[in-house]
C-alpha cells in the first residue's frame, strides 16, 4: 500500500502473492503426486518478497510510460502494451534467475531439501504467471475505473493513509523531492528516478574504475581468506545448546544410535 499508493492493488498483489502457495501445493501434489512436507510451507516468507518485486516493477513500468512521449502516452493501449513489454522482460529474468538458482537444490542427495527447492520453483513460477496475468489486469482496472483525480495522500485519494509516500517525502525532504504535482500538472519523474538517472548515475561513471578494482580487491581477499582458513570439520556441529536435557538426548541418540 505504501509503494503503490492503492489499497485495490495492494490488496491484489497480496492475494495473488499468497494464493501462489495453495495453487503450487495443487500442482505438487496432483500433477506430480508428491506429499507436502511442513518446510515447503517456509516459501510463502520467500515469495512475499519475490512476488511484490514482481508487483513493483509492474506498477513503475505503467507509471514511467507516462514520460514515454506522446506517441505512447497519449492512448492508454499504447501505455500499457509499453509498460507492460518492458516489465514483462524485466519479471522474466528475475524469475528464471531464482527458479533456476532453486532447481539447482534438485541435485541434492537430501530428499527434504530437494523437495523444498523444487516447491520453491514452482511457488516462483506460479507466482509470476499471476503477476503477469491478474495484476496486470488489475493495474488497467484501477486505472480505468478507480483511480482517483484527488492529491496523492488527501482522504481517499492515492495512497491514502498510508501510502502517502510522495506526500511525507515532500514535506520532509523538499529541496531532494519538489512540489507534489497537482492533478492538472503534466506529469514529473518521481524523486527515485530523478536520484537515480542524476546522481547516483553520474558518481557510478566518474568512478567506474576505482569502484570495480575495490570489489575485485574485496572478492579476491575473501577467496583468499576462505582457501586459507577454510577447513573440514573434525566432529559434527551440535544441535543445541548441550544445557538443555531434550538437546542433550538428541545428540546421545544421534551418537549410540
Amino acid at each position: 500500500w505504501w509503494n503503490l499508493e492503492s489499497a485495490f492493488l495492494a490488496s491484489v498483489a497480496m492475494f495473488e502473492i499468497v494464493f501462489s502457495i495453495p495453487v503450487a501445493m495443487s500442482l505438487w501434489a496432483v500433477l506430480m503426486q508428491q506429499e507436502i512436507l511442513f518446510t515447503q510451507i517456509l516459501c510463502i516468507y520467500l515469495i512475499l518478497g519475490i512476488g511484490a518485486d514482481d508487483a513493483f516493477i509492474l506498477n513503475d513500468a505503467w507509471m514511467q510510460s507516462r514520460l514515454a512521449g506522446p506517441h505512447i502516452s497519449g492512448d492508454k493501449t499504447t501505455r500499457f502494451a509499453w509498460a507492460y513489454r518492458r516489465a514483462f522482460k524485466a519479471m522474466l529474468v528475475t524469475t528464471a534467475t531464482t527458479c533456476g538458482s532453486f532447481l539447482i537444490g534438485a541435485v541434492s542427495p537430501l530428499p527434504q531439501v530437494q523437495a523444498f527447492c523444487i516447491f520453491a520453483a514452482l511457488v516462483v513460477l506460479v507466482d509470476w504467471l499471476f503477476c503477469v496475468t491478474l495484476f496486470a489486469a488489475a493495474v488497467m482496472v484501477y486505472d480505468r475505473y478507480i483511480r482517483s483525480d484527488k492529491d496523492p495522500g488527501t482522504c481517499c485519494g492515492p495512497g491514502c493513509c498510508c501510502g502517502a509516500v510522495r506526500v511525507c517525502s515532500q514535506a520532509f525532504c523538499k529541496s531532494c523531492v519538489g512540489d507534489v504535482p497537482g492533478p492538472n500538472d503534466p506529469p514529473q519523474k518521481r524523486a527515485m528516478e530523478r536520484f537515480c538517472e542524476g546522481p547516483l548515475f553520474n558518481c557510478l561513471r566518474r568512478f567506474k574504475l576505482p569502484l570495480i578494482a575495490v570489489w575485485a580487491i574485496l572478492v579476491i581477499a575473501m577467496l583468499i581468506n576462505a582457501g586459507v582458513n577454510l577447513r573440514t570439520a573434525e566432529e559434527r556441529s551440535p544441535i543445541g545448546k548441550q544445557s538443555l536435557d531434550v538437546i542433550r538426548g538428541f545428540e546421545i541418540l544421534l551418537e549410540e544410535f
